[in-house]
């Protein structure tokens, strides 16, 4: 099975070390050095606004830069993208050619360097490509280019066509913008004389962007919009110590409600208004009749002690164990002596027959 998997390169193991509690490696510098030759005529891009998909920038990158030297083009996960070139010097022509558009949004570029680190940095001041239309002829010029785009921004170049004159209906001029200033859509050019420079006639020179970056107010900066702003959202969320403090919980006893008290609020009320009504169960016997064997414990009865009317005194015809207990007695003590009364009785009728008969 191991000879079907092909092993182009044999890798080795070295010793990480710990620092603190987290495993660290350390590869010398001539290890650097030698991938570094892989990267050095290679550029890095990405995007002021979202990523194009990778297809999409290859397929231009390829077309444009093809004939520049480019050899192959790669991306990561994180929008960054890497154009490698056969030499540095076809990189530095591509890099002093820009700033370039792809589907009219900017492509930043740098040189690709050791110990790169891969952020997308923001930006306050952005080239753009800028179109002017109603340019007089006779400030088809260095120096009247110069001064009209100046009213966008800081002009940096003109294309050919523009600097040849091949193309008169509009100058097509890459300016520098600020973030911190507005995007004129149109401005006035005065044609006056030195001494009356803002008099004399007037031209509408209008402006037209082949993108128009977003801008935030907040950061001062393209790329995003306030909408979106992370530090404005940042600002406007409420901060820890100004959220409602949960209230403190306080565990509270139930009340306590005295049975020898009346309570409005008690849900089961018993009509003492005739005491014995409330003593007839459902059969209409009378509660506390006891029916049971004299040996039974008379606890089964303690609950019906305990029932007490408004004014807390016992219910009558309920009595206290003790008074059940004695009355018991009262009764064993009546029946043995209605049992001897009527044996004295039998004997004396004995007694008088006896005498009858003789």
């Amino acid at each position: 099975m191991d000879g079907l998997i092909r092993r182009p390169m044999n890798l080795k193991y070295y010793q990480p070390f710990q620092r603190g509690n987290r495993t660290c490696v350390s590869p010398p510098l001539e290890v650097a050095d030698d991938g570094s030759k892989a990267w050095k005529n290679c550029l890095v891009g990405h995007f002021i606004e979202k990523k194009l998909p990778f297809t999409l920038v290859k397929n231009i990158a390829m077309r444009i830069w093809g004939s520049r030297g480019l050899l192959e083009v790669l991306a990561n996960e994180k929008g960054f993208y890497f154009f490698k070139f056969s030499d540095d010097e076809a990189c530095s022509n591509v890099l002093e050619a820009g700033p370039w558009l792809f589907t009219g949004r900017m492509l930043i570029l740098k040189k690709w360097h050791p110990r790169l680190i891969l952020t997308k940095d923001t930006y306050s001041k952005i080239p753009m490509w800028v179109k002017l239309f109603n340019i007089p002829h006779e400030y088809w010029t260095k120096d009247g280019l110069s001064y009209i785009a100046s009213a966008v921004g800081k002009p940096l170049y003109v294309d050919s066509l523009t600097e040849s004159m091949k193309r008169i209906s509009f100058a097509r001029v890459c300016i520098e913008i600020d973030a911190t200033c507005d995007l004129v859509d149109s401005f006035d050019l005065f044609m006056g004389d030195d001494m009356y420079p803002n008099e004399g006639e007037k031209v509408e020179i209008l402006v037209e962007y082949q993108w128009k970056p977003k801008i935030c107010t907040e950061c001062k900066s393209f790329g995003h919009s306030d909408v979106t702003c992370l530090r404005l959202k940042t600002m406007q969320s409420p901060s820890y110590m100004d959220l409602p403090s949960k209230p403190k919980q306080e565990w509270k006893m139930p009340p306590i409600h005295d049975a020898n008290v009346s309570d409005p609020f008690k849900e089961n009320v018993i009509d003492t208004s005739n005491h014995f009504s409330a003593l007839v169960d459902d059969g209409g016997n009378l509660c506390g009749e006891d029916d049971s064997p004299a040996t039974a414990s008379p606890d089964h009865l303690l609950w019906l002690t305990k029932i007490k009317n408004i004014d807390g005194v016992p219910i009558i015809g309920l009595s206290s164990p003790s008074e059940t207990s004695s009355k018991k007695k009262k009764k064993k003590r009546m029946s043995k002596a209605a049992k001897k009364g009527m044996e004295s009785s039998s004997q004396a009728k004995v007694k008088s027959s006896l005498s009858l008969n003789d």
